[in-house]
């Protein structure tokens, strides 16, 4: 499977995951925010599925929504992967995590005719739109990491040389002077 594939599965595992994460805070009272509400919201002013569909219909397209969104996010996270992360997966997926919050809600300034402009945010719900992304994008690492083809042996060391360092010099000048 190619990188892009490997993110985007990694994506849509890590959605499902992280909106279970959300449904058991919100049944425990440690989370507010819930972006399937939101997008259910979104939805109904933007189309007014709940009222011409029934608000069934109205969850499922949000939920769809929600899931599309993650496996996107996730595919992109796998477009930006390099083939050798010079950082821990936890460290680069909670650092994408925290991009995607930047990207999303952290607009300078809205567009006319594009966005309205958002109401300030409580702090409260600030930190746990930040915690669920760098979340999100530490499962996108983690699973991604874990679906992509790894080479079976590593690369070995090139040979060292025993000679002191001053020989090495001067077969290295020897070496360039025949080569021209």
């Amino acid at each position: 499977m190619g990188r892009m594939v490997t993110g985007a599965l990694g994506g849509l595992l890590a959605g499902v995951m992280v909106d279970e994460v959300i449904r058991a805070g919100r049944r425990n009272g440690f989370i507010n925010y819930t972006s399937v509400e939101q997008q259910e919201q979104a939805l109904g002013r933007a189309l007014a599925i709940d009222r011409r569909l029934g608000p069934a219909t109205a969850k499922r397209y949000a939920h769809t929504n929600w899931l599309t969104a993650t496996t996107v996010a996730g595919a992109l996270y796998g477009v930006l992967q390099r083939r050798r992360h010079p950082a821990h997966p936890l460290l680069a997926g909670g650092v994408y995590g925290l991009m995607l919050y930047a990207g999303r809600y952290m607009r300078p300034a809205s567009r006319p005719g594009v966005a309205r402009e958002a109401a300030p945010e409580l702090p409260a719900v600030v930190v746990e739109r930040v915690g669920l992304h760098a979340l999100f994008g530490m499962m996108v690492a983690v699973i991604a990491g874990g679906l992509s083809p790894r080479p079976l042996a590593p690369r070995p060391l090139p040979p060292r040389s025993l000679a002191p360092p001053q020989y090495q010099r001067d077969a290295r000048d020897a070496y360039r002077r025949i080569r021209g």
